[in-house]
């Protein structure tokens, strides 16, 4: 089940938050397709688990571009990472404890924020990124400038 399709009008234009906002859409369709075939907990929890680790590291590179760049909205920016986070979190141990509801209203929640986020949050700090060949993202987190 393709529930979000990756579309040009996605793209930030850097190919790492883009390659990244890729992945977690690739991560939601995954989690569309074993609700819909009706896979078994283990592999929900597998998918839930990936997208939720996933989405963390996303948003700490996120927010250290944010910051290197000098971004003015980055408080307001964090807290909706740390919202999402919270219900991702909260789905995920209900999906551990055998009572979470993923159903298609849930997954429509993930995209609709998931498309949300990206076209209006995060296509507003894509003039605060700096031009790509002249930085690397380190495994830290820090900004290395080529």
């Amino acid at each position: 089940m393709v529930l979000m399709q990756w579309v040009e009008d996605l793209e930030v234009h850097n190919s790492t938050v883009d390659g990244q906002h890729r992945q977690l859409v690739d991560a939601l369709n995954e989690l569309a397709d074993a609700v819909e075939a009706g896979r078994g907990a283990e592999q929900l929890q597998l998918t839930l688990d990936f997208l939720v680790i996933y989405a963390d590291m996303h948003f700490s590179d996120e927010e250290n571009l944010m910051r290197n760049g000098g971004y003015p909205d980055l408080e307001p920016h964090i807290a909706q990472h740390r919202a999402f986070m919270a219900k991702a979190e909260d789905l995920r141990a209900q999906a551990a404890a055998g009572s979470a509801t993923l159903d298609v209203a849930l997954l429509e929640f993930l995209k609709d924020w998931l498309m949300n986020h990206i076209m209006q949050q995060d296509k507003a700090f894509e003039s605060y990124l700096p031009q790509e060949e002249q930085w690397v993202l380190g495994e830290d987190g820090s900004i290395e400038v080529g």
